[in-house]
C-alpha cells in the first residue's frame, strides 16, 4: 500500500503543477517607503523607485506603497486570472482604486477576474508592512532586516484542473491522517484506480482532459459507495478570524488589519456562496465603517442575507478575571445595543475564545443580557488537568445556567487536513451531543479562512471517514445542539484557567488605571445623577466616550499585561483622557451639590460626600495653603479628631450617610485632642492593637485588644516582602511556574521605622528597603478609629524576571479562603489535596481576600492588585512581575499602592467588604463657602434592610429615567428596603439591557421593597 500511496501523491503533485496554465511576472512596481504613524498618516522617507522580483521591497518597520498595472493581452481572453504575491509582509490590495483583498503569504492566489476581457486594465495598489505579528517587537539581531519580493505573478487558472486537483487532494490528504488503516487503504486504492483511467503522458491533449474527467467521476462515485466507519454526527463549520485588537501590535495597526481581513472575506464570499462567517467586537465594525465604508456596506448586506453572523454580544473580547461586575455589564450593554441598533441583530452567543479564565459571575450577567450560549476554546490549553467537558451547562454564582460549548480551537489556523482531523479526535462528548462545531480561519493577527479552506469544506460534505459537514451560523448550531443534547453535566464553579496565571499581575500600572477608571466612572455617574436632581446637565457623551475607552482597554491581551510597550503607551493616553473627563465631572457635580447644602455655620465649610451605599465613618482630607494651625468641627459644633501634616488636614469624618453628605467646618486654632498612639523600641500601641516590629522590618506580633487574641502565630514574620526568580519556560508575561518558590529572597531594610506623623487620627511609620537594583519606601499607617492597618508602598522597580509578593502568616485555620470577584465572592481551597487544588497556586481576586474561622478572621485589602496565593495559613498578595517579553520594559519605574490588614471578629464578610470599598473609594472632601441650603447632612439612597450594594446609578440609555443597579455580595437572601431622597413617581424592574421584565416589588412613597436572592443582580428604572 505504501507504493500505491506514493504513486497517488505523485499524480496529485502532477495535477497541482497543471493548475496554472500560464503566468507572467507582474513588475516593475513603483515603490515608496514610509513609517506608519496613524491611519492615513505616514512619514515618507523616499520618492518612488522601481523594484523587480528579487529586490528588497522594504526593511523592518517600514510600510511600502507599491503600484503597477496590467492590461489583458489577446491570448488571455476569457481566462480566469489570479494574483500571487509572496513578500513576508502583510498588506491590502486596492484593485482599480477600491479595497479588494488582504495580501500575505497564507492567501495562495487572489482572484482578479473570472472572465478576462482583452484590453481591460487592472491597476494594482498595495499598502504593505514588513513582517506579520512580530514587526512591532524589538529585533535586536537585525533591526533593518531586508524583505525580498519573492513572487509577483499574474496567473491563468485552469478551473477544471484546479477542481479535479482538490477532488483528489482532499480525500488523499485526509486518508493519510486516518488511524483506520482499512479505510485509509480503501480510499487510496480508489484514487489509484481512478488515476489509471487517465493517460498522463500527454497532459496537453484533449484525451488527457477527457480521461481526467472520467477519473474524477469514478472517484466521486466510488467514494460515495463507502458506507462503513462513518463517524457519528455532523460537523458544522463557521468562518472566523480571531483578530486581537491589541497584542503584538498597537491599535493603529488593527485599523489596517481590519481592511486586510474583511476585504479578503468579501472577495471569497463573492466566490463561494455557501460561506458563512462570524464577526465579533464592536470596534471592528466601527473601524470598517470609518475607514472602509464600501466594505462595511457589503458586510451589512451579507449580515442581512444571514451569511455574516454578528457574534459575542460584548464590546470587545474582554478579560473577565480583572474587571468589575459593572464593566462586564457595560461590555454587554454597549456590545448588544450596537449589534441590535446598527447591525439589526439580537446576539445570543457569548464569545470569548482566547480569554484567560472566566468569572463565576458571567452566567448571570450573560443571561440577564439576553445571551443564552457561551463559546470559548482556551480551556483546552490547561497545563495540569484536562477540562472534563466540551458540552455542558455552566452554572454561575447565583444559579444561572448557560449552555456552553468548547470547540477545539478558533484562535489558531486549522491546517487541512491534519488539524481538521484533530477536531474529530478532540471531541469526546459525542454520546451527549453527536454533532459538533469547528471555527476555521487564520487568527491572532486576523486573516480568516483561505481558498483551500473553502475547497476542502466543499469536498468534506461527503468524504468517507469525515462526518457530514456544512457551513452554519454558530447560533444556529447551538440551538440545534441544545435540542439534540441529553444527559449534559452541570459545572458549578468559575472556569479557572490552569495557565497564564501571571496575567493577574503583569503590567501593574495598566491594572491600577483600570481599577481607578472603573471607580471614577461609578462615582461620576452617581454624582451626576444626584446633581441632575438639582438642574445639573448630565454629560452623556463624555461619559460614554470614557466608558468605551475603558472597555477597549479591557481587551484580553491588554489588561492582562501581554501586549507590547506601544500598546501601554496608547493605553496610558486613554486613561489620562478618562481621568480628565471623570475628574472634571466629579468636581462640577460636587460643586453643584455643595451649593444646595446648608453650610451657614461659623468657619470654612467642608462638604464631605460618600458615594458608597453604606454609612461610613472614615478618614477625609483637604489641602491647606498656609502654615496656620487648624481644627475641624462637625455641624453640632463639636471638635473632631484631626491631624495636620504636609499642608493637609486629615480628619475623622463620623457617620457620613450612604450616598450622601455631611458638612464640617475648618477653624483656626490648634487641635487639643491627644494622640492615642505610642511608639517605642519597635513596639506600637494603638486603640486596636499592640504591634511588635522585627529588626528586619517584618512584623513579629499583632495583638488584637478588642478580641483578646493574637493575629499572627508565635515567632511570626509578617509583611514579608518576598522576591522570586520568575523565568517561565514559555509565554513570559503570561506565566508563573508552579515551582516559582525554588529560588527566593527578600528586600533588605536600610532605614526605619521612623515616625513620620502622629496625632488624634493616625500614626505613620516609614521604613526603607532595597535590592541591588530597586528601592522601596513603605508607610505603615495605624488609625485611632479604624481597625485596619494600611501599608502604603512606593517602589522604584528595576528588576527583571522577578516576582514580588507580600506574605502574612496568620493564626487562622481554614480549608477555604474567600476572594472578592465581580458582583460577589468565591471560596477556594487552601489545601493541596488534589491536582485541581495544586493547580490553583495563583488565583485572581479583586479588592479583598479573607481567611476565617467561625469566630475570627483576617482579611487583606488592596487598592489595585489582582493576584493572590493563600495556602494553609499564609496569605500572599502578588505585587509586581517583571517579564521581558513581549515588553522588555514591563513595569520598570515607579509604582504606588496600598494594601491593608483587617483582623475581625467572626466570619461575617460584611465588614471586610465595606472596609475594602472604603479603601478603594475615598470620601470626597471639598471646600465651599457659607450659604443657606437644604440640610447639613442627607442621603440620596439608604439601604434600610437587606445585604445589597448599590453599584450603579446612571441615566437610562433610552430615556431620562434613572437606572439603579444592586447586587447581593455575600450569598444571602431576603427582603430589601431602600429609601430614596425623593418620592418615587414610577418604577419598573429591568434586565441588564434596561428592558422591562415582570417582577414583584413594591413602592410606597420613597421606599422601594424587593426580594434579593444570593448573589443576585437587580436593576430598576425609576422616576423621582
Amino acid at each position: 500500500m505504501s507504493t500505491i500511496i506514493s504513486l497517488v501523491n505523485t499524480r496529485i503533485k502532477e495535477l497541482q503543477k497543471l493548475i496554472v496554465k500560464d503566468k507572467i511576472e507582474l513588475e516593475p512596481w513603483k515603490t515608496r517607503h514610509s513609517f506608519y504613524k496613524s491611519f492615513g498618516e505616514y512619514e515618507f522617507i523616499d520618492d518612488n523607485s522601481e523594484i523587480l522580483v528579487g529586490d528588497i521591497w522594504a526593511r523592518t518597520g517600514q510600510t511600502a506603497f507599491m503600484e503597477t498595472s496590467f492590461t489583458v493581452p489577446m491570448n488571455w481572453k476569457d481566462e480566469y486570472i489570479g494574483f500571487e504575491f509572496i513578500t513576508g509582509g502583510e498588506g491590502l490590495l486596492n484593485l482599480n482604486g477600491k479595497p479588494y483583498a488582504g495580501v500575505d503569504d497564507n492567501r495562495g492566489y487572489i482572484r482578479i477576474t473570472q472572465n478576462a476581457k482583452v484590453g481591460e486594465t487592472f491597476d494594482f495598489n498595495i499598502e504593505i508592512k514588513t513582517g506579520r505579528a512580530w514587526e512591532y517587537l524589538p529585533n535586536r539581531d537585525n533591526p533593518t532586516e531586508p524583505f525580498i519580493l519573492q513572487k509577483s505573478n499574474l496567473i491563468i487558472i485552469d478551473k477544471f484542473i484546479e477542481s479535479v486537483y482538490y477532488d483528489f487532494y482532499i480525500p488523499a490528504s485526509f486518508a493519510e491522517a486516518y488511524k483506520d488503516e482499512l479505510l485509509k487503504n480503501k480510499i487510496f486504492q480508489i484514487i489509484y484506480d481512478a488515476f489509471k483511467l487517465c493517460d498522463f503522458t500527454d497532459k496537453k491533449s484533449h484525451k488527457f482532459r477527457e480521461g481526467l474527467a472520467e477519473a474524477d467521476e469514478y472517484l466521486k462515485k466510488e467514494l460515495n459507495k463507502i458506507d462503513w466507519h462513518k463517524p457519528l454526527g455532523k460537523n458544522y463549520y463557521c468562518g472566523n478570524s480571531h483578530l486581537d485588537l491589541i497584542f503584538l501590535w498597537p491599535f493603529k495597526e488593527t485599523e489596517r488589519k481590519v481592511g486586510r481581513t474583511y476585504n479578503t472575506l468579501i472577495t471569497l464570499m463573492d466566490e463561494y456562496p455557501e460561506y458563512i462567517f462570524n464577526l465579533s467586537q464592536v470596534p471592528v465594525y466601527k473601524l470598517l465603517s470609518k475607514h472602509y465604508p464600501d466594505t462595511y456596506k457589503q458586510i451589512l448586506s451579507y449580515i442581512k442575507e444571514g451569511r455574516i453572523e454578528p457574534m459575542g454580544g460584548t464590546y470587545v473580547q474582554n478579560d473577565t478575571n480583572l474587571v468589575s461586575g459593572e464593566s462586564l455589564v457595560r461590555q454587554c450593554l454597549y456590545g448588544k445595543r450596537y449589534m441590535k441598533e446598527v447591525l439589526g441583530c439580537d446576539v445570543r452567543v457569548g464569545y470569548l475564545p482566547d480569554v484567560f479564565g472566566y468569572s463565576y459571575a458571567l452566567p448571570q450577567i450573560y443571561k440577564k443580557c439576553g445571551i443564552d450560549y457561551f463559546v470559548t476554546t482556551k480551556l483546552s490549553w490547561q497545563d495540569t488537568n484536562k477540562f472534563p467537558y466540551q458540552v455542558f451547562w455552566w452554572e454561575g454564582i447565583d444559579g444561572s445556567k448557560l449552555f456552553t460549548y468548547l470547540p477545539w480551537t478558533c484562535v489558531d489556523y486549522l491546517k487541512v487536513p491534519k488539524d481538521h482531523y484533530k477536531v474529530l479526535e478532540h471531541y469526546e462528548d459525542k454520546l451527549k451531543c453527536s454533532d459538533y462545531l469547528a471555527l476555521i480561519g487564520w487568527g491572532d493577527g486576523g486573516g480568516g479562512p483561505t481558498r483551500m479552506d473553502m475547497e476542502a469544506l466543499r469536498r468534506m460534505k461527503s468524504l468517507p471517514g469525515v462526518p457530514e459537514s456544512k457551513f452554519s451560523k454558530v447560533e444556529d448550531f447551538l440551538d440545534h445542539a441544545k435540542e439534540i443534547s441529553h444527559n449534559l453535566p452541570t459545572y458549578n464553579d468559575e472556569l479557572y484557567f490552569e495557565y497564564h496565571r501571571g496575567t493577574y499581575t503583569s503590567q501593574a500600572r495598566n491594572k491600577k488605571f483600570n481599577r481607578k477608571s472603573e471607580l471614577k466612572l461609578r462615582d461620576a455617574e452617581i454624582l451626576c445623577v444626584i446633581a441632575s436632581l438639582y438642574g445639573f446637565a448630565y454629560p452623556r457623551e463624555e461619559l460614554k466616550e470614557a466608558w468605551e475607552k475603558v472597555l477597549l482597554n479591557q481587551f484580553h491581551d491588554c489588561i492582562p499585561g501581554t501586549s507590547i510597550a506601544e500598546v501601554y503607551k496608547d493605553s496610558n493616553g486613554d486613561y489620562e483622557k478618562i481621568f480628565e473627563i471623570t475628574d472634571c465631572i466629579i468636581s462640577k457635580s460636587l460643586e453643584t451639590l455643595a451649593l444646595k447644602a446648608d453650610t451657614s455655620q461659623e468657619g470654612k465649610p467642608i462638604y464631605v460626600f460618600n458615594t458608597l451605599s453604606h454609612q461610613r465613618s472614615d478618614i477625609a482630607e483637604i489641602k491647606v495653603k498656609d502654615d496656620k494651625d487648624f481644627a475641624v468641627y462637625n455641624s453640632k459644633g463639636e471638635e473632631i479628631p484631626s491631624n495636620q501634616f504636609d499642608h493637609k488636614i486629615i480628619f475623622y469624618a463620623d457617620s457620613i450617610p450612604s450616598m450622601g453628605y455631611s458638612v464640617f467646618y475648618l477653624k483656626e486654632g490648634k487641635n487639643p485632642l491627644p494622640s492615642p498612639f505610642d511608639f517605642k523600641d519597635n513596639s506600637v500601641s494603638t486603640p486596636f492593637y499592640d504591634v511588635r516590629l522585627n529588626e528586619d522590618g517584618t512584623i513579629g506580633q499583632i495583638y488584637d485588644k478588642n478580641n483578646e487574641r493574637n493575629v499572627l502565630p508565635s515567632k511570626a514574620r509578617a509583611n514579608v516582602l518576598q522576591l522570586f526568580e520568575d523565568k517561565p519556560t514559555d509565554w513570559d508575561a503570561w506565566e508563573i511556574e508552579h515551582d516559582f518558590e525554588n529560588r527566593k529572597w527578600e528586600w533588605t531594610k536600610t532605614a526605619g521605622p521612623t515616625l513620620i506623623e502622629t496625632g488624634p487620627v493616625r500614626m505613620v511609620l516609614r521604613s526603607e528597603y532595597k535590592t541591588e537594583k530597586s528601592t522601596l519606601s513603605q508607610d505603615i499607617i495605624f488609625y485611632a478609629h479604624k481597625p485596619t492597618i494600611d501599608f502604603k508602598t512606593s517602589v522604584d522597580w528595576a528588576e527583571e524576571h522577578t516576582l514580588f509578593k507580600v506574605a502574612f502568616p496568620v493564626d487562622v485555620k481554614s480549608k477555604v479562603a474567600t476572594y472578592e470577584i465581580a458582583f460577589g465572592n468565591i471560596k477556594r481551597s487552601t489545601t493541596n489535596n488534589t491536582s485541581k487544588e495544586q493547580a490553583q497556586f495563583e488565583v485572581s481576586g479583586h479588592r479583598w481576600a479573607d481567611l476565617s474561622e467561625p469566630d475570627y478572621g483576617v482579611s487583606i485589602l488592596n487598592d489595585c492588585k489582582y493576584g493572590w496565593d493563600i495556602k494553609e495559613n499564609i496569605m500572599r498578595l502578588t505585587l509586581l512581575k517583571s517579564p521581558k517579553w513581549p515588553d522588555e520594559t514591563c513595569d520598570k519605574g515607579c509604582h504606588e499602592w496600598t494594601y491593608s490588614l483587617f483582623p475581625h471578629k467572626d466570619n461575617s464578610l460584611t465588614p471586610t467588604n465595606r472596609q475594602a470599598h472604603n479603601l478603594n473609594t475615598p470620601l470626597y472632601a471639598v471646600m465651599t463657602d457659607n450659604h443657606k441650603g437644604y440640610k447639613e447632612t442627607d442621603s440620596f439612597a439608604t439601604v434600610l434592610k437587606g445585604n445589597v450594594i448599590i453599584d450603579c446609578v446612571k441615566p437610562a440609555e433610552d430615556d431620562d429615567k434613572i437606572i439603579i443597579r444592586f447586587y447581593e455580595p455575600y450569598g444571602t437572601r431576603g427582603v430589601v428596603k431602600v429609601k430614596f431622597i425623593n418620592d418615587i413617581i414610577s418604577c419598573e424592574e429591568t434586565n441588564l439591557l434596561e428592558e422591562k421584565i415582570d417582577s414583584d416589588f413594591k413602592v410606597v412613597e420613597n421606599i422601594l421593597t424587593f426580594y434579593a436572592k444570593p448573589f443576585e443582580i437587580k436593576t430598576f428604572k425609576l422616576i423621582f
